[in-house]
């Protein structure tokens, strides 16, 4: 749940043993404890391939299930209509990052998935490839909050 949600800093009310969980910093005097989540994802990179899942419980219960892995294949919610391979090499930097723009340098050998690790906005979502508008916008990895992600 951390990794699709971007987490990559977690604050506790108390320690936590966890591979996972690196300890940066604690406060002794709150009992608060400032941990590096080791296996976060970057903002946007390439995965594998991708599954579609339409029923948000069944997507919900695939993102919690141990095998899953958000690095190497992402959960859609409706077909692409367009190829998609998994690329032989691929990268992906940003450039620039505000609250209302994010632009991404890219390269991938293959036509590939590219996933944001950012909240769905609809009405505010326009992206560009190559400064050219492109229409379709696929949303991966569904959750509407944290209680969503971690099941029912």
């Amino acid at each position: 749940i951390l990794k699709i949600l971007n987490v990559k800093y977690v604050i506790t009310p108390g320690q936590i043993n966890n591979e996972n969980l690196q300890l940066i910093s604690s406060d002794q005097n709150n009992n608060l404890f400032l941990y590096l989540f080791k296996d976060y994802l970057q903002r946007g990179f390439f995965v594998d391939d991708y599954i579609v899942i339409a029923d948000e419980f069944d997507r919900i219960n695939k993102i919690n299930s141990k095998e899953y892995n958000p690095e190497k294949t992402a959960i859609l919610e409706t077909e692409i209509n367009d190829k998609v391979d998994k690329p032989d090499s691929s990268y992906s930097n940003i450039i620039e990052y505000s609250p209302n723009l994010i632009k991404f340098e890219v390269f991938t050998t293959e036509q590939a998935l590219f996933v944001i690790s950012e909240v769905d906005y609809p009405p505010g979502w326009k992206f560009y490839l190559d400064g050219e508008r492109k229409e379709t916008i696929y949303k991966t990895q569904s959750c509407r909050s944290i209680r969503d992600c971690s099941g029912r």
